[in-house]
């Protein structure tokens, strides 16, 4: 089982010859340095039980380095002397654990005497028991957390060298700080805060620091449709967690999303909400990284992405790879790309149909053609491949192209798949398109296809649902025997079949399919995220059915008619 060790400057004795009684002794362990000054003579010895350092211990022997330097002070000539150990704690000893270092001193006088003073220092190291706050980091001022990590500027500027990717790094240093603040402060506080920097490139990641398309205020996408977030932040979608050691209902009654500052404020409390473990009486913590895996879409090269970035400063395209910390490696802008075959036409008639910002950011334009509906064609616009996409509809002529007006595209970042129809009842060729948000959410969209509109005759919410995002709540562990499930479809989206349903000569629409029911099960003892991993523990079947209403010439789902 993983534990959580504090490492004490335990004690230190004083033996030998005496060079004086005003000591001082400093440990760096973890690139962090701790200092204990003391009156003590030689012969006697004292117990600072000072805390240096937190680590997390697996089930491998865990070699800590760390220096110690002693130093005897005086005005004139101070006494001093380095010592370089590798503290190693056994998983399989008992606990606590110490280690022993002697470091010899001698007397300076402008010239080293005979004189000399023998240090003994003991480092313990225990297992945490949940005290309250870290010594390290508890109690410390906004204004010292907004100062505790620096931020990376970003030098790399866009395509066109236009864009600031440093424009929120204040907001996220004052937001990160603030709940840094709160978590540190608590009973049971992180193992390690939240570094700004791995915000930083999660906003990037999520939006391009908020210049995709589409993204808005919204830097951090939390609170788009489907995506549970901000509803549970504020109450409505019941989940607990441990708040100074007292079970609670997560709630915020102000949880919004309609700026810039609130998007990354709820954006990192729920960050810190995929990081926490509800334990039953304590609170316990995931690293970043499976934080980071949980906030984001079910898909690995989403962390991957974040990690490369909040590392090393690399970002990944489909033609490119960016130094964000320097300058682009490289960078092949989508008009730069040599268009062949039947569709080139169509991808210029597109691109060039957007302003010049956007279209020196496409990656690709995927042109699909219906069976049934040769000459309409609709086109998946890539600023990056199911991640920022958006919707285009056209037809193709013979003298040119004309790309056709949609009603309402669709709100999700990324279209899953689409297809052209030709629907029973109807002369228009219908196209069915399935969004998906970042977090693996989404809608179901239908439009009937005109010559110069495509109109929107269905939009079914919540029929992809691919993020396994669960939810702590009693009544889970009464229903399930676990307390942290999410529902998710089968296939991550419920199958459309088109019929008559009710014998009026026009297809109907039946969205069917198995929803899985998921529990975060904990395969080691004290229930530790370290080794857990997703059981299906219930399995229902989800149907909606939409009838078409001649009336208002659209799908009404069956239960509000």
């Amino acid at each position: 089982m993983p534990k959580t060790i504090v490492l004490k400057l335990a004690e230190i004795r004083y033996t030998g010859r005496s060079i004086g009684n005003d000591v001082c002794v400093e440990i760096e362990v973890f690139g962090a340095m701790t200092k204990f000054e003391t009156k003590l003579k030689t012969g006697a010895s004292v117990k600072p039980n000072l805390e240096i350092g937190k680590t997390v211990l697996g089930e491998k022997t865990l070699a800590i380095p760390a220096t110690i330097r002693v130093t005897e002070r005086d005005i004139l000539f101070p006494d001093t002397e380095n010592l370089k150990i590798v503290f190693k704690i056994n998983p399989s000893a008992p606990f606590p654990q110490h280690s022993v270092s002697t470091i010899e001193v001698r007397e300076s006088r402008g010239f080293l005497t005979k004189k000399g003073a023998r240090f003994e220092i003991v480092i313990e190291a225990s297992v945490a028991q949940g005290k309250k706050g870290s010594s390290l980091f508890k109690d410390k001022s906004i204004e010292w957390w907004e100062k505790w990590r620096e931020l990376k500027s970003y030098s790399y500027r866009g395509v066109k060298g236009k864009e600031d990717y440093n424009r929120y790094d204040p907001l996220i240093r004052k937001v990160v700080a603030e709940w840094n603040k709160e978590f540190c402060d608590d009973i049971f506080p992180p193992d390690e805060p939240l570094d700004p920097n791995l915000v930083k490139a999660m906003i990037y990641q999520e939006g391009r620091v908020g210049y995709y398309p589409g993204t808005g205020f919204n830097v951090m996408q939390d609170g788009n449709p489907g995506d549970p977030s901000i509803r549970t932040l504020r109450g409505e979608l019941k989940e607990y967690w441990i708040d100074d050691g007292k079970k609670q209902q997560l709630k915020y009654a102000n949880a919004k999303v309609t700026t810039v500052e609130e998007s990354v404020n709820w954006g990192v409390r729920w960050l810190y909400h995929k990081a926490y473990v509800n334990n039953g009486r304590r609170r316990e913590w995931r690293s970043w990284r499976e934080a980071v895996e949980r906030y984001g879409p079910p898909r690995k090269d989403y962390a991957e992405n974040v990690w490369s970035i909040y590392k090393k400063g690399i970002k990944k395209e489909k033609n490119s790879s960016i130094l964000l910390w320097s300058v682009s490696i490289f960078f092949i802008p989508f008009f730069m790309l040599s268009h062949q075959g039947s569709a080139a036409p169509i991808k210029e008639a597109i691109a060039y149909s957007m302003n010049e910002d956007l279209r020196m950011q496409i990656e690709d334009i995927d042109v699909r053609y219906g069976a049934a509906t040769p000459l309409f064609f609709y086109a998946i616009v890539e600023w990056r491949k199911d991640w920022w996409e958006s919707l285009r509809v056209g037809k193709k002529e013979s003298n040119g192209v004309t790309l056709i007006t949609i009603d309402r595209e669709p709100d999700e970042q990324s279209i899953l798949k689409a297809e052209f129809l030709k629907l029973k009842g109807f002369e228009r060729p219908v196209l069915e398109v399935y969004g998906q948000t970042h977090v693996g959410n989404g809608a179901l969209y239908l439009y009937e296809i005109g010559e110069t509109s495509a109109r929107l005759l269905l939009l079914a919410r919540g029929a992809v649902d691919a993020h396994v995002d669960g939810a702590k709540n009693p009544e889970n562990l009464e229903r399930y025997g676990y307390d942290e499930c999410g529902e998710v479809f089968k296939d991550g989206a419920l199958k459309s079949d088109y019929r008559d349903l009710n014998g009026d000569g026009i297809s109907d629409l039946r969205l069917s399919g198995i929803a899985d029911m998921l529990c975060e099960e904990n395969r080691i003892e004290g229930n530790s995220s370290a080794d857990s991993r997703q059981i299906t523990v219930a399995h229902r079947r989800k149907e909606r059915v939409f009838l078409w209403n001649p009336e208002f010439r659209q799908f009404v789902e069956r239960e509000r008619i």
